[in-house]
């Protein structure tokens, strides 16, 4: 079985007052891992063999008459999980499309992980999980309120909608990873509530959270070597997405809180592989997987 991310395109629109829409494009390229790990749900399987590939679409929305009744997207506010560099990427763009424009990007960085350059974002979400529209500090003006209030309001909606998927919010392959790529953009959103994380059994070692981008997130057990070798490996392959996170946390059960992962050694922990000539070493000395049936 293999692991198969299909990102195909993002499609950015930016809507600009008095001019037709402009659209930012770029593409991840399909990456397939054939370490063991069960097939994404993003794919679909026919007869003829073929592939669902999954479009992504964002909006940046700068027209102020444009932005959504608070009371009609309040429900869809999401937390998404971006890269600082994103951020950056994102100011330059609007600057570009409208110089005069002093709509700006809402960002938190992730306090408990310094210096790893992560974040999040609000969003509302669309007809799909993988249709959002970012919220600028525009929205904050025409909607009468704050950041720190649309974030709550995120969290309460991100909370509900994993407490209703309930055990079906996990996946687990037959490598014995744990995975969450069902939910689209907001997939990696989960390390945003630890409690969701902390009820896996990972079977040997702490919890370590590799996060490639806002779309996935896996679990693996700190002294699980040939298990972090996959996620690291699946989460290499996400590089030629510019806002690649390449993420590795560990989640500290006892006080419920996320921090970068650094192995230690001394208590027979491993790393997540950082290069793909790393996971071109470890797979010539790495013990076989054992499938779950």
């Amino acid at each position: 079985m293999r692991f198969t991310t299909k990102v195909s395109s993002q499609e950015t629109k930016v809507f600009k007052p008095g001019s037709s829409d402009e659209k930012l494009t770029f593409t991840v390229k399909k990456t397939e891992v054939t370490n063991g790990v069960s097939t994404a749900r993003h794919e679909s399987e026919g007869a003829s063999g073929g592939t669902r590939t999954l479009q992504k679409s964002s909006t940046l929305n700068v027209n102020r008459e444009q932005i959504e009744d608070f009371a009609s997207v309040r429900d869809r506010i999401f937390p998404v999980i971006k890269a600082r560099s994103w951020v950056d990427a994102t100011k330059d763009l609007l600057t570009k499309i409208d110089p005069k424009s002093k709509a700006g990007v809402l960002f938190t960085p992730l306090k408990s992980i310094p210096g790893a350059g992560i974040g999040y974002t609000l969003a509302i979400m669309g007809d799909h999980s993988c249709s959002l529209s970012y919220i600028l500090t525009s929205h904050l003006d025409v909607w009468s309120t704050s950041e720190s209030v649309l974030q709550e309001i995120a969290m309460k909606n991100l909370e509900k909608k994993l407490d209703g998927l309930g055990e079906n919010l996990w996946s687990q392959s037959r490598a014995g990873i744990h995975y969450i790529d069902s939910l689209g953009s907001i997939s990696a959103s989960v390390v945003l509530l630890p409690r969701f994380i902390a009820r896996l059994d990972v079977e040997s070692g702490d919890v370590v959270v590799v996060v490639p981008s806002s779309d996935l997130c896996m679990v693996v057990g700190s002294k699980m070597e040939t298990r972090l070798c996959i996620v690291g490996e699946m989460s290499l392959r996400y590089s030629s997405d510019p806002h690649h996170l390449n993420t590795s946390l560990r989640l500290n059960k006892s006080r419920m809180v996320i921090a970068k992962y650094s192995p230690k050694s001394f208590a027979g922990e491993f790393p997540v592989p950082s290069t793909l000539e790393e996971v071109a070493g470890l797979k010539l000395r790495v013990q076989p997987i054992k499938r779950k049936k």
